[in-house]
């Protein structure tokens, strides 16, 4: 409906119910019946629809415009679950895709499945809002994941899609990766990609019509990522993909860690939940009081996989006072799940909110002069 009937609707139903003493709720949070502007990513800072929110009787804090930033530092995009701000948007023509496939992950809980798509099904994650990768395709950051295939002969494309503007003249181009047996052998075992952002090759557009590659695909505006049958159906092949992310392979490896540069809060995963859910979180190393050594750490390149590079590693000695907090709504703490000094790495915890009730909580990590929140679900 137009958005200003509807705005005017939940006013006065919202009212009347009010009136006679009975509890509302509304439907959506995101969506046809949600709090935000339709289209939008659905940013809490950005994206809501201040005149609806009021018509609820509620506050909306300020509203400023987005803008997209180039990212800075490692992209989960599946593990176990899809990563932050990051939505489903798959094709898949006839076959099978599940994302929570349980026999044999090659990490944790779960992978995807692909199998009997006709040809150009896809594998789809949408970036909502779109991404500026402009930094790390500059900085070698490479594409890794976890695969395994079963069918020899087989071809598949991996590819980044760019955001089509207004302009009449632009299309959602394409930048893609073609895996066959040059790439990954198809024996029914995983194996690990590591490909570098900048190797992959502009392959044109798809926009009602084929329109070949000019040159114009956008690093600073990518819609989504896919991993699409661009060359024949699957028809009797199955493929299986785990662990896939966009990394800096020059973070050293260190007794089975990775040195991060920079503080990180994950969003908690599964959200909503109940009753448990998990939340991960990084330190980063301070140089100026790490030893400098020399180890060999795996190549990320095609060529050079084989021999290794030699990359600078860090003695990690320093620790940092952490906390990690959750509160309630009204903002009286209701856990700890980290008060204490930690070492640089990354870090893993489970909240178990058994005692909790349904609603909104927030969750804060306090380290040294870092300070950031996110907010999760409790569903029961």
């Amino acid at each position: 409906s137009p958005d200003n009937n509807r705005t005017l609707w939940y006013s006065i139903v919202r009212g009347y119910l009010e009136y006679l003493g009975i509890p509302w709720t509304i439907w959506d949070y995101h969506g046809g019946f949600g709090l935000y502007k339709e289209g939008s990513a659905g940013l809490f800072e950005h994206d809501l629809n201040v005149y609806l929110v009021r018509s609820l009787g509620l506050t909306a804090p300020p509203q400023t415009e987005f803008e997209i930033k180039p990212d800075s530092s490692e992209i989960s995009i599946y593990d176990d679950y899809y990563g932050v701000r990051i939505f489903e948007s798959s094709n898949s023509a006839g076959g099978i895709i599940n994302y929570y496939y349980k026999t044999d992950p090659a990490e944790g809980n779960n992978c995807i499945i692909f199998t009997g798509s006709g040809q150009y099904g896809n594998v789809g994650f949408n970036f909502s809002p779109d991404r500026d990768l402009s930094y790390l395709v500059n900085g070698g950051y490479v594409l890794s994941m976890m695969i395994k295939g079963n069918t020899p002969g087989s071809m598949l494309d991996i590819r980044f899609i760019d955001t089509k503007t207004s302009d009449p003249e632009d299309h959602p181009w394409r930048m893609r990766y073609i895996l066959d047996e040059s790439v990954v052998q198809w024996d029914n075992e995983w194996h690990e990609l590591n490909l570098p952002l900048s190797s992959f090759e502009e392959h044109g557009s798809w926009d009602n019509e084929w329109y070949p590659p000019i040159g114009a695909f956008d690093w600073t505006r990518i819609d989504r990522f896919e991993i699409v049958a661009e060359h024949h159906d699957l028809i009797g092949r199955e493929f299986y993909f785990d662990e896939i992310k966009i990394y800096d392979p020059d973070a050293v490896g260190i007794k089975d860690e990775i040195i991060i540069h920079d503080f990180h809060l994950g969003q908690n995963y599964p959200n909503p939940f109940n009753p448990v859910t998990t939340i991960e979180y990084s330190i980063p190393v301070n140089s100026r009081q790490s030893s400098v050594g020399t180890v060999q750490y795996p190549s990320s390149s095609i060529q050079d996989r084989a021999s290794g590079i030699e990359h600078q590693a860090s003695s990690i000695q320093d620790q940092v006072p952490v906390s990690l907090a959750v509160y309630d709504i009204l903002g009286r703490q209701v856990a700890t799940l980290a008060d204490e000094n930690q070492s640089p790495g990354s870090y893993k915890v489970q909240f178990n909110a058994e005692r909790l009730s349904s609603g909104v909580y927030f969750y804060t990590l306090t380290a040294g002069k870092f300070k950031q929140s996110k907010k999760m679900l409790i569903l029961k």
